[in-house]
């Protein structure tokens, strides 16, 4: 049974979908298709217009948010147990940030490990841009499955391409340039 994967990007005035068919150990591409729009309503109405009622079992559908969204920070501990580094990631991501943790959600990034230390990528979003975000897609009547971070989200699905190297993505809206190692973001 063929699963699709698909991806939605929201620029400043243009929607873009890529629908990817996986199945058999192959990937194809199912369509790419790009729709300007003038306001919230008219995205909404693109999107259930391209999306709505063609979802598989399988399918799975992401949209990223800007990088310039989220307040990342890189977070080093004299510890590498993983519970503790859990435990204290939102007071040390706070303690760093001019917001409040009440105010935003937070994910961090695969904990690197290195001698006696550890760190990690933590980001904070505010909820009213995820809630904004999800509203949008509930309007539209689309299941969304995952949300992620620019540049995190291009080097989780395109690092294991590249391994080392540089990887920049320029779009309308901002551009990122990021250094993978061994197909991980580190900077």
């Amino acid at each position: 049974m063929s699963k699709r994967l698909i991806g939605i990007e929201i620029g400043g005035d243009t929607l873009r979908i890529a629908i990817l068919n996986r199945g058999k150990g192959q990937m194809t591409i199912g369509s790419l298709q790009e729709r300007s729009y003038a306001d919230s309503d008219e995205l909404a109405g693109h999107l259930n217009e391209l999306l709505a009622g063609e979802f598989g079992f399988g399918d799975q559908l992401a949209t990223s948010l800007l990088a310039r969204s989220a307040y990342v920070r890189n977070l080093n501990f004299p510890f590498q147990d993983e519970k503790k580094i859990a435990a204290a990631v939102p007071f040390e991501l706070f303690g760093q940030l001019p917001v409040s943790n009440d105010d935003c959600a937070t994910a961090t990034q695969k904990i690197r490990h290195a001698a006696a230390e550890a760190s990690v990528a933590a980001a904070a979003v505010p909820r009213q841009t995820l809630e904004a975000l999800l509203a949008l897609f509930e309007q539209a009547g689309v299941p969304l499955h995952r949300v992620d971070l620019a540049p995190f989200c291009y080097a989780a699905s395109l690092g294991e391409q590249i391994g080392d190297g540089f990887l920049v993505c320029a779009t309308d809206r901002e551009t990122s340039v990021c250094l993978l190692q061994n197909g991980e973001l580190t900077d």
